[in-house]
């Protein structure tokens, strides 16, 4: 996934604007903008069970905690 953080000025304000797929996220400042795109490919990149893992750890009741 790409994510980009563009810088956009207009008569009134400067905005820094977080950009990836159809979303597009503005901030007031440089360093706001930043820290989102940073922690957002965190999260992206960070390992995700795959669905059919979820699927059949939820069936076989193996998400449930026995006492």
């Amino acid at each position: 996934m790409d994510i980009a953080v563009q810088k956009e000025t207009t008569a009134s304000r400067e905005t820094w604007t977080v950009k990836t797929g159809s979303m597009a996220i503005s901030f007031s400042d440089q360093n706001s903008a930043m820290n989102f795109a940073d922690k957002l490919k965190e999260r992206v990149e960070a390992p995700h069970p795959l669905l059919g893992e979820v699927l059949l750890s939820t069936y076989a009741g193996l998400g449930e905690v026995t006492q």
